[in-house]
């Protein structure tokens, strides 16, 4: 049977401006699985867990407070990067 797994991650990153919600500049980091599959005999359909770890650099749109909006899927999570 074939087991799915997460591969790679593909990151799409841009800024959205600035949103009235958010002081300063605003960036939007998208987290997408790139899945892969493999034969595994042992498999039989159940769910497949797992943990992610991804590492990137931001980049500071400019001095002060720079938001990142960070989704992958439905989650969603804020980070706040003081550039001074």
């Amino acid at each position: 049977m074939w087991k799915l797994y997460i591969k790679s991650v593909f990151l799409s990153e841009r800024w959205l401006g600035n949103p009235e919600n958010f002081k300063g500049n605003t960036g939007e980091v998208i987290l997408t699985p790139v899945v892969g599959v493999k034969e595994d005999q042992a498999y039989t359909g159940e769910r497949v867990s797992f943990d992610l770890k991804v590492q990137d650099y931001l980049q500071a749109g400019g001095w002060g407070a720079n938001t990142y909006l960070v989704k992958a899927q439905d989650k969603e999570q804020k980070i706040v990067l003081q550039q001074r």
